[in-house]
């Protein structure tokens, strides 16, 4: 039995197996970028720091913080917070909102390292899609963590500069992509308090760690506070 299949519908499912999708349910956009394997195209509905240079084509929706009226609530003259997190991906930001409109934004787990890997959980770095494009108005000043006077965006901190690995070892250990992430939550949170928390696991020689971040915000308050505890959770000690 013959089989006939039109044009248009050969072209798009071409064009369906040369992709690979990457949809987290952000909601921040269209994005069509470069391929990384043999696939040369990726669609995206989030864009991280590091897929600037692989962007081809993008349709950009406002910010969820500003759709979201949950995340809009203010005071007059009094500091507030908001937020996005995504804790099956252990991601999102936090935007600290000064009483004289200035404002401390912090982004986690919104890059990509220089393998391409995808970093998960409470750790610094990254920013959304209109400030990681190439052709961001902000050159970039207002990834990571970053502060606005008023007028403009300086930029605090980049990326999260952090390993893990033996004691004895001369390497530079493992960086937070190989950490296996176990998931993330929001412990707390309100105008003017959030506590957010991520669990990872990490095994060195053949014992395993379990660490836990824990970062604390108060409106009002110029930094946040970040809480580590790892636990042997191996039969041996372990020097780190």
């Amino acid at each position: 039995m013959a089989v006939f299949v039109s044009l248009p519908l050969a072209f798009l499912l071409s064009v369906i197996l040369l992709t690979r999708f990457d949809i987290k349910g952000h909601h921040e956009g269209l994005f069509l970028l470069k391929g990384r394997d043999w696939r040369p195209f990726e669609f995206k509905d989030d864009l991280y720091l590091g897929d600037g240079n692989r962007l081809l084509l993008h349709f950009d929706t406002d910010r969820i913080r500003n759709l979201l009226p949950m995340l809009n609530r203010r005071e007059a003259g009094k500091a507030y917070l908001k937020y996005v997190w995504d804790a099956t991906d252990g991601s999102g930001y936090v935007v600290n909102v000064f009483p004289d409109g200035k404002q401390l934004m912090t982004s986690f787990s919104r890059f990509t390292e220089d393998d391409g890997k995808i970093v998960h959980g409470i750790f610094v770095g990254g920013g959304l899609p209109d400030s990681v494009r190439l052709d961001s108005v902000n050159g970039g000043n207002d990834t990571g963590m970053a502060w606005f006077d008023g007028t403009r965006w300086y930029h605090v901190w980049c990326n999260v500069n952090e390993g893990i690995g033996q004691k004895s070892s001369s390497g530079s250990g493992i960086s937070p992509s190989g950490w296996k992430f176990l998931g993330s939550r929001v412990l707390n949170q309100s105008n003017t308090r959030l506590v957010l928390e991520s669990e990872h696991e990490v095994v060195i020689a053949g014992v395993p760690l379990l660490i836990r971040r824990h970062a604390y915000f108060t409106a009002g308050e110029p930094f946040f506070r970040l809480g580590i505890t790892m636990t042997n959770v191996g039969t041996r000690p372990l020097p780190f």
